[in-house]
């Protein structure tokens, strides 16, 4: 599944994000701020494209996010994704929980967890 969003495109380029063997699936520093909420830590996240809509698609993977109620799946054709060079990416968006928002993802590695893994590998097979 091949990305089709520029600033993701550089984004994963400029971290070297994409494996072969497991796609793009990486370790990050995640920070969310909205007005009612501040919030700093660590998930594994994935980036997919679902061909038949060509949407991008950004999900979270961290217990910290399930307990907090942010938001943990993020699409190019709903929210703003842009790309800080070098630094991070960037997405602003609305939920109803808490109005607007940004999300930025800082890399810390390129690769997910042995867990996270796990949960995408069965969610693929759930879906064929």
């Amino acid at each position: 599944m091949k990305i089709t969003l520029q600033p993701l495109i550089d984004f994963v380029n400029d971290f070297d994000l994409n494996s072969p063997n497991k796609g793009i699936c990486f370790n990050a520093t995640i920070h969310f701020s909205s007005q009612f909420l501040t919030l700093t830590l660590n998930s594994d996240v994935q980036i997919i494209n679902i061909n038949a809509k060509n949407i991008n698609v950004i999900y979270l993977f961290s217990n910290e996010i399930a307990k907090s109620g942010i938001p943990d799946m993020f699409e190019d054709d709903h929210e703003k994704i842009t790309y800080l060079f070098k630094n991070c990416l960037i997405i602003k968006g609305h939920s109803l929980s808490f109005g607007n928002f940004v999300v930025t993802i800082h890399p810390e590695n390129s690769s997910c967890s042995e867990e996270t893994l796990t949960k995408i590998h069965s969610r693929r097979l759930n879906f064929n």
